[in-house]
């Protein structure tokens, strides 16, 4: 064991042809490093291929944002009306069964993919290859393109009018 050399040569650098630069500047080199060191961008056909990719992931984050948006209106729409808040005065235990419901842990999973996508699509910006930033931005803009046009489902006014006459007796009991 004595005789065993355990050191390691300094020179550990990659031969010149496979050296990937880190830039700290926007450029349009194609040889470029995404997110790990197999994802090496070599040919022009790495590179459109790898936007392909990036337009994908724009267009599913924004897809992933609108599911969010709808499961909330689903949500929303599928409540009579808040009647447990009127009835249960407790503020804990309405905050306790929201918190614990099947919706809120949904709409949590989702949330947490959503933010995966933003960071991953953040991470390919700041490789500060242009085409690879001009491909994040086009592809968050077709995804919101489709995806962008939300409408908000209105609470019908047969629904809000009991709880306002009512409210409205109770002041008129209250300062008569």
């Amino acid at each position: 064991m004595e005789d065993m050399d355990m050191s390691m040569p300094m020179t550990t650098a990659a031969p010149a042809a496979k050296r990937i630069k880190m830039w700290m500047y926007f450029h349009t080199e194609i040889a470029d490093l995404v997110l790990f060191k197999e994802w090496r961008i070599l040919t022009v056909k790495d590179m459109i291929w790898t936007c392909l990719g990036v337009i994908a992931f724009g267009i599913i984050l924004e897809g992933i944002k609108f599911f969010r948006f709808y499961v909330e209106q689903k949500f929303k729409a599928s409540l009579k009306v808040q009647q447990d808040a009127i009835l249960n005065p407790s503020k804990t235990m309405a905050y306790k069964k929201k918190l614990f419901s099947g919706h809120h842990l949904i709409q949590t999973i989702l949330f947490g993919i959503q933010l995966v996508f933003s960071y991953v699509l953040m991470l390919v910006f700041m490789t500060f290859s242009l085409w690879l930033c001009i491909a994040v931005c086009v592809g968050l803009t077709i995804g919101y393109y489709f995806f962008g046009s939300r409408e908000i489902v209105s609470t019908p006014v047969s629904l809000i009018k009991p709880i306002q006459e009512n409210s409205a007796e109770r002041i008129e009991d209250c300062c008569s």
